[in-house]
């Protein structure tokens, strides 16, 4: 399993800048000595929205671009042969069907010739990048959130969502191997953002545990196939015990806000921790309080009260809260750089405690 030799901070993907050059120039700028991640664009495009980039060629998708609506057409005339198109795909290892393209994920194509054109601007400092990150949407979140014409959760559909597992467990496969393209040894992590966990048993969520635990392990097993690092980002309160009984190798969750309801979990987190699992901390919160009352000192205090409840939480990693795409760019560049800071002397501290 991957493991960390120090505190490592990294983002949680969406970024509000309308260029996507700028959008990686920050991230290696900030993140180039700890994780650099490719920065999803939803202010830029309909597009680059969460939901909407990961569904680009599932069998049936209608977009409506001024209406900024998506939706599963089963009723139209050419969805049997792009359910059966898609299957065969599957079956073939065709992972080129699966492929984001630019105008999805721009962002991920400039990180990707970033990584290729060692003299620009990105590698100002000469350091090499062994450690990259990449994101998908959750089959949960996108299985709760795509409708078909007859406003079903395309989860609710037994086809539909063993479809939409395996089309996500090849986009995520697709995905990694483009992050490597100009090193196939890199060192990937991917985070499947689920937000929609936060509504796992609510009346109105009714899929059984088991089954979302394989819906996620589907995902997670497909990173696995490509030898890269999978961790599950959730912002809000969940049911931890189901998020820690999938195959994961890192749990990123909001823990500026609900850093005593994961620790609630004592059971299934040792066991976590006691297989190699690591803690993504959220501790920088994605708003305005970062600005404000969210600086360095009192955030890093709070963290290291909670690393000090459990001896196997060592080194750790520091994400946002959530993501940034919504924010002003000043106040995402802060949030950015607060988690840096927060883990620059965290390290400091560890090297201290050894001497």
């Amino acid at each position: 399993m991957f493991s960390l030799d120090k505190t490592l901070a990294t983002g949680i993907g969406s970024l509000p800048y309308l260029d996507e050059r700028q959008a990686v120039e920050h991230v290696f700028t900030c993140f180039r000595q700890n994780i650099v991640f490719w920065p999803q664009l939803p202010k830029k495009s309909f597009f680059e929205q969460m939901t909407v980039q990961f569904s680009e060629k599932f069998p049936g998708i209608a977009v409506n671009q001024k209406d900024k609506k998506i939706f599963v057409d089963t009723g139209r005339k050419d969805f049997s042969s792009e359910l059966e198109d898609c299957l065969q795909h599957y079956l073939n290892d065709g992972l080129d069907y699966f492929a984001i393209s630019p105008e999805y994920a721009s962002g991920l194509y400039a990180l990707v010739d970033a990584l290729k054109n060692r003299d620009t601007s990105y590698f100002s400092e000469k350091q090499d990048v062994s450690l990259i990150k990449g994101q998908t949407v959750g089959p949960i979140t996108l299985g709760m959130m795509l409708l078909t014409d007859a406003g079903q959760p395309i989860i609710y559909n037994p086809e539909l969502r063993e479809v939409l597992l395996k089309f996500l467990a090849m986009k995520t496969r697709w995905q990694i191997r483009k992050l490597r393209t100009h090193n196939p040894k890199l060192k990937t992590i991917i985070f499947i953002d689920e937000p929609y966990l936060v509504s796992f048993g609510s009346s109105f969520f009714t899929l059984k545990k088991e089954d979302v635990i394989n819906c996620l392990n589907e995902v997670i097993d497909a990173a696995h196939v490509e030898g890269a690092t999978c961790g599950i980002h959730c912002c809000a309160n969940t049911d931890w015990s189901l998020v820690l009984s999938t195959n994961l190798d890192i749990l990123n969750f909001d823990a500026y806000g609900y850093m005593d309801n994961l620790f609630l979990y004592g059971e299934e987190l040792n066991k976590f921790l006691n297989r190699g699992g690591i803690l993504a901390f959220g501790i920088v919160p994605n708003n305005a309080e970062a600005a404000t009352e969210g600086e360095s000192g009192e955030l890093l205090r709070r963290l290291s009260q909670a690393m000090q409840r459990h001896a196997a939480i060592d080194k750790i990693m520091v994400t946002p809260s959530c993501g940034c795409g919504t924010l002003d760019i000043a106040l995402a560049e802060k949030i950015n750089s607060l988690c840096v800071e927060i883990s620059a002397r965290l390290n400091d501290r560890l090297i201290g405690k050894a001497q």
